[in-house]
């Protein structure tokens, strides 16, 4: 849902209806979030959980570090900001894929120490 309104707010005619599709924009990019933060208490050891809880943070910090200067480099590449929404779709589209290869039926991954 995140991604087909964020290419309806690419698509969209009027300041109102953009306001609209950014606030479900965000609206559902909480779910995710909720969801990826909470995922190594799913599948990690209690012992572990924090760890993976901060190797979450980081990768979302890093992404919102790196994100504006690549999509600064695509609209100076481009001219033009089309390509970095189409970047920004395809980008939700890839995270849709690498969620679905989660396997959340076999908690507990990591071995147990020695």
């Amino acid at each position: 849902m995140t991604g087909i309104f964020l290419y309806a707010m690419y698509k969209v005619e009027t300041i109102t209806v953009l306001i609209v599709y950014q606030s479900l924009v965000y609206f559902f990019k909480s779910f995710v979030l909720a969801a990826v933060v909470a995922l190594p208490t799913k599948l990690l050891r209690d012992d572990q959980i924090g760890s993976g809880v901060g190797m979450v943070n980081l990768g979302g910090q890093s992404a919102g570090f790196v994100a504006p200067a690549v999509i600064g480099f695509i609209v100076a590449g481009t001219g033009s900001f089309d390509a970095a929404f189409g970047f920004l779709v395809a980008m939700t589209a890839m995270s849709v894929v690498v969620a679905t290869t989660i396997n959340t039926a076999q908690p507990k991954l990591a071995p147990k120490p020695a």
